[in-house]
């Protein structure tokens, strides 16, 4: 049994070979799971519940939307990454490339993706017509 949210868990992602779980918590707070034993937690800044968490297949990136607005990346052994949206739109929903290398942010509120490149440290917006937010991500 995985215990140590002091909240409710709001989201998780597996890797490929099943042996690593990320969870995210309306407290605040992302914890890396190895074989079911607690290995690395991570604490949003300002304690922004966590909305969505995406893992990449080998289990060593995860990227994780905040309910402020922030994306943060993190690289199992690496600094933490803060990304912040620069249209200013909290929540949202996320994505990653299986290599980790692009970030995908979908704003539930406004009709507005964003893509981030890591490695070329940019962002692209992309906007539509719809009366909506973005639903969904794959």
């Amino acid at each position: 049994m995985y215990r140590g949210h002091r909240r409710a868990v709001s989201c998780v992602a597996l890797d490929e070979d099943g042996s690593t779980l990320v969870s995210g918590s309306y407290d605040g707070t992302l914890r890396w799971w190895t074989e079911g034993r607690e290995s690395a937690r991570l604490d949003a800044p300002g304690g922004a519940a966590v909305a969505s968490v995406v893992l990449t297949p080998d289990g060593r990136r995860l990227a994780a939307a905040c309910t402020d607005g922030t994306v943060l990346v993190k690289d199992r052994d690496a600094s933490l990454r803060v990304l912040r949206p620069s249209q200013g739109i909290a929540g949202g929903l996320l994505d990653m490339s299986r290599d980790g290398r692009f970030v995908v942010w979908g704003s539930n509120q406004e009709d507005l993706l964003l893509v981030w490149d890591l490695e070329a440290g940019t962002e692209t917006a992309w906007s539509g017509d719809a009366r909506f937010g973005v639903v969904a991500l794959a």
